[in-house]
């Protein structure tokens, strides 16, 4: 083989492994795009989560007998607690994204 013979061939194994290298990421690329798109599904879900324990604690807040506040105030803790939890897996995700 003679060397321009040798340059292409350098040449064209170059291309193919640039090619497949360029297969490989598009590939990443979409399973990254998929696992993003489950990820903003996720927050919604918690977001939406997080509306309804608002909306529940807001009741709780309105409903005021003297004998069950004992037991609200530990309910009102309580889901204050699955709150912040929430809004722990919500920055998660969100750095993640």
């Amino acid at each position: 083989m003679n060397s321009g013979q040798e340059q292409l061939k350098r040449i064209e194994d170059k291309l193919v492994k640039l090619l497949a290298q360029h297969q490989h990421a598009l590939r990443e690329n979409l399973k990254l795009r998929k696992e993003q798109e489950k990820f903003a599904a996720d927050k919604q879900t918690l977001k939406t989560r997080i509306n309804e324990l608002e909306l529940k604690v807001g009741l709780l807040k309105s409903t005021d007998s003297e004998g069950a506040t004992a037991s609200r105030a530990a309910l009102e803790k309580k889901i204050n607690t699955y709150v912040k939890e929430i809004d722990k897996c919500i920055a998660i995700l969100g750095n993640q994204a």
